[in-house]
């Protein structure tokens, strides 16, 4: 009783996926490459404030290096490195991860005021102060 009308669902089906293969080809799949961690975030903080119409791209434009983590992961520190033909200057940007994402909170930059660490995990202060990048400036 139900047997024609499944025959003819199934012949349906079976002619819609053959036009489709037809017309538009087998599927193709595109691949991203792998990113680093944290680039998505540096590329968008790296974009604020730019003349250029398109966010600066990590691999093709800078990489991350030296980064580490602190406070259970919480926050992060990276260092902006430009590849060989990026407009890009080196540079450091601090990261805390907000609700389960990572973003920059200070940086891009190469200074900072000694006030900036007040508001950071002692261990992230301490790291950044070693690494000079921290200085206490005179306002006059």
């Amino acid at each position: 009783m139900y047997k024609k009308p499944l025959i003819a669902v199934g012949v349906i089906v079976i002619a819609t996926i053959a036009t489709h293969y037809v017309l538009f080809g087998s599927a193709r799949y595109i691949g991203l490459t792998k990113a680093q961690p944290l680039i998505g975030a540096a590329s968008q903080a790296l974009g604020v404030g730019s003349q250029s119409s398109s966010m600066p791209s990590g691999s093709k434009d800078y990489n991350l290096g030296d980064t580490k983590y602190f406070s259970n992961g919480d926050w992060a520190v990276a260092s902006i490195i430009p590849t060989k033909n990026s407009k890009l200057t080196q540079a450091v940007v601090i990261m805390q991860k907000r609700e389960g994402v990572f973003q920059v909170v200070l940086g891009p930059g190469t200074a900072f005021d000694s006030s900036v660490t007040l508001n950071l995990p002692t261990d992230l202060g301490n790291y950044i102060t070693q690494r000079g990048y921290v200085y206490a400036f005179s306002y006059r």
